[in-house]
């Protein structure tokens, strides 16, 4: 839940989407091996679609980087 909430705010966009996709690839991997794929394209559907939002935000990981990088 806390991954789709910090969707929403600009700054943790791409780093949530990155996370979240990290996700989906241990829940394919789930589907393949417990399930024996049943429903596994679930996750690979959710996971290009964050892809496509972490590649549309990359500055803002970046912005993101920085920012924790100076504070550190």
């Amino acid at each position: 839940m806390a991954g789709a909430v910090a969707l929403l705010i600009p700054i943790l966009s791409g780093v949530s989407a990155i996370a979240l996709s990290g996700l989906m690839i241990g829940a394919f991997i789930t589907q393949m091996t417990v399930f024996d794929g049943e429903n596994a394209a679930t996750p690979v559907i959710f996971l290009a679609l964050l892809a496509v939002v972490a590649w549309v935000r990359r500055h803002r990981t970046a912005e993101f980087v920085a920012l924790a990088r100076r504070r550190t």
